[in-house]
This record gives C-alpha cells, structure tokens and sequence, in this order.
C-alpha cells in the first residue's frame, strides 16, 4: 500500500509534470508520482524529475522514489488531512501554531503528525520554549536533524526525538556531469545567520585557488568589509539546479565552516557530486563523511594544512571524492525514508 505523504507548505513542487513526445510532437501532463506511461502514438516513457533541493522540501520527493505520494499544501480541511497517513509539519517561531491547528481539525486521526525543529541549536534564542513544549506535544512523532538538537530536545521534552536528517537528491545530483574549472576553485559557504566570511580569507591565504564565497544573503557584500576584494566572486543566493549544474559542479573543493550544529545539506550536495569539503566539526554530515578534514571553524592554520593536502596529494583526493560518492548515500532520499519510517512504525 502506498504511503501518502504531506508536507504542511505552500505548494513549491509541482504535482504534476509536463510530457513532450519527440515522436509525434504531443504535450500532455502527469501525476509527478506516476511518472511511467506510453504516449497515444505508442512509445513507452519515463519522465526523470529535475534535481529537488536538498533539505526539507525534498521529502516529497523522498516519498515519491519510494513508490508512494508526496504533495505539498498547508490546510486544515479534515477530509483533505486525512487522505494522508502522514502530515509533516516544521515547526518555526515564524508559524508557531500550526501544530495545534492541524491537531484541532484531526483530533483522533489515523492520520500521524511528524513535526521537526529546523532551527539550529544556536538560534533557539528565537523560539518561545514554553509554545515550542506546547506545541511539539502535539504530534505524534519528532525528530531534528542532527544527533546533538534531537539530544537536546528529547532533553526538554522528556519524549523520544529521532534523528532524521533531511533528504538530498542523491541520485538526481549523480547524474549531473562534471565541469570543473581548468584552475582549482574552491567554493565558500556563506551563511545567512553568521558572518563567517574570516575563516575562509585567513584560513586560504597563499594558496593558488580561487575563491568563491557561495549563497550569498545579507547586506551589499560592501558593507561586510569589502568582501568583493577578498574573493574572486561573491555569488549571491540562486535558485538550487542553476547553483547546482554551474557554481558547485566547477569546484575543486569545498568549504563548510559554519559555527552553529548543523547536519551539513550543502556539504552532502558537494559530496554527491564527488567534490571534498574542509568543513567545520560541528558539521554531523562532515564529521560522517570526511573526519579527517574537519576543524575548528576559526583553526586558520588546519583549515590551509587541509586545504594543502587535498590540492597536492592526487590519491588523497581521489580517496576523499570517491568516499563523498560513497556515503553521500546515507543521507538519499530512500536512507531519510527508510528512516521516517522506521521511527513511525518500527520497533526500533
């Protein structure tokens, strides 16, 4: 039996995909989830989804790869809720009542309500503790995405929080053909919640690579000192498959030196496409895939020793690209599913 998913949001992925028969020229659309069929001249066809942003929205796809249905709509309607065996909802100070409204309408229900906290641990000064207790009450299973905040919330909670690590589109980005620069580039995450422009400048100095501080957000980069004379590029936020196929697919290596405890989407991308990340050891993914190229965030001298041996020692990052490919696969969308539903129904 199929298991129906979905994803309390306003409806980013679509549900149905448009078919084009280079035969006989016909156009026509699809279930998203049903993506096998013969056109009326009588050609089989498989339609292959275009890559989903890793992280939360990818669970829809997640679901579909499995044989079941995944959707996207934020309502109440009770009839609607309950033609799904899960309702997910994440849980941010942003809208921190929609756990207890989706409860409200189902009451009693068959149908499970998954809720997950998508915030870092460092930025829960945000959260009302007391409506974040209240409210996770309310569903039937949580879970955060890396092992520290689950450990910290089942803390709070006094209930069992899973680990769950939000789905990559593994497979999707496997296919994406490599075309990295003739000179080596390393690309710099930049996140929105902190500076962490530093490390990347002092931690590369002297090293014959040219650096792209990647994603963007915030004020003109003039503003954060300069950053357009510290880079070679300062590539602003963009739409995931354009960043995908032509900033990151060029990359030499990567950078991950986000402060905060975080499971590590950005970098799991990175390895999917067979690129090393130097990242931060609060990175769970990083410390998973890659331990021996984690560091301290602010280690400027580990962070050019790594970024050294990965760029002069060819065995080295041939081992490091092909464990990226490797384990990248812990963090697909089968592993995340695989794991939402052994938390839900399992014994584990």
């Amino acid at each position: 039996m199929k298991t129906r998913y979905l994803l309390f949001s306003e409806p980013i992925i679509p549900d149905k995909t448009e078919v084009h028969c280079e035969k006989c020229g016909g156009r026509w659309t699809i279930d998203s989830d049903s993506p096998v069929g013969i056109c009326k001249c009588g050609i089989p066809f498989t339609v292959d989804m275009p890559i989903i942003q890793s992280g939360l929205f990818c669970w829809v796809q997640a679901f579909r790869e499995q044989g079941g249905v995944g959707e996207m709509y934020p309502t109440i309607e009770k009839d609607y809720l309950e033609r799904y065996d899960i309702v997910h909802i994440n849980y941010t100070p942003g809208h921190p009542n929609y756990i207890e409204a989706v409860r409200n309408s189902l009451g009693k229900s068959d149908t499970k309500i998954v809720a997950n906290v998508d915030y870092a641990m460092s930025m829960w000064e945000t959260i009302n503790p007391f409506n974040m207790k209240q409210q996770l009450g309310m569903a039937d299973m949580v879970f955060h995405v890396e092992s520290m905040g689950a450990y910290a919330l089942q803390r709070f909670l006094g209930r069992v929080v899973h680990t769950i690590p939000h789905p990559v589109d593994v497979k999707h980005l496997k296919m994406v053909k490599r075309t990295p620069d003739e000179k080596p580039l390393a690309t710099c995450q930049w996140h929105r919640y902190g500076a962490t422009w530093s490390s990347y400048y002092y931690g590369m100095l002297g090293i014959d690579i040219k650096k792209f501080l990647v994603a963007f957000v915030g004020p003109g980069p003039q503003q954060l000192v300069n950053l357009e004379t510290m880079f070679d590029r300062v590539v602003p936020a963009m739409q995931y498959v354009p960043y995908i196929q032509d900033v990151l697919n060029k990359a030499t290596i990567n950078l991950d030196l986000a402060p905060d405890m975080t499971f590590g989407r950005g970098l799991i991308d990175a390895a999917a496409l067979g690129i090393p990340s130097v990242a931060s050891e609060t990175i769970e993914a990083a410390r998973n895939i890659w331990p021996e190229l984690t560091v301290r965030p602010h280690n400027h001298g580990d962070i050019a020793r790594k970024t050294k041996k990965l760029l002069t020692d060819r065995n080295f990052y041939a081992d490091m690209a092909q464990r990226g490919l490797e384990r990248s696969e812990s963090y697909s969308c089968a592993s995340a599913y695989n794991r939402m539903m052994e938390a839900l129904y399992g014994n584990g």
